[in-house]
């Protein structure tokens, strides 16, 4: 695409964002996510957005971590997460207890 193109020329994209979803700290917290899931197989979107703290820290049980990636693997789109001061990406990270790469 040449970057003359007119405002209107361009496509827009139409994101499904969120943040602070805490999974790990409350049964709540689980059941929040999955009505985003719902929304995000039900409407169109073009991505997910996760702005920070998916989780609620590194400790998060291995079975909240597996339906996380199973809820978002489901969705017919990308999935864009940016860590928070929750689930920071470091040595510990909770991200490296799930794989990105498969789609469940």
């Amino acid at each position: 695409m040449s970057a003359e193109l007119a405002l209107s020329d361009r496509q827009v994209a139409t994101l499904l964002h969120t943040s602070d979803c805490h999974i790990g700290s409350s049964p709540g917290a689980q059941a929040a996510f999955a009505l985003i899931m719902r929304l995000g197989l039900t409407e169109h979107f073009d991505a997910l957005v996760i702005a920070g703290d998916l989780f609620d820290d590194a400790r998060v049980e291995q079975n909240l971590v597996d339906w996380v990636a199973e809820q978002l693997g489901s969705l017919p789109f990308p999935v864009v997460i940016l860590p928070g001061n929750h689930d920071i990406r470091d040595s510990d990270s909770i991200y490296d207890r799930f794989d990105r790469e498969r789609r469940y």
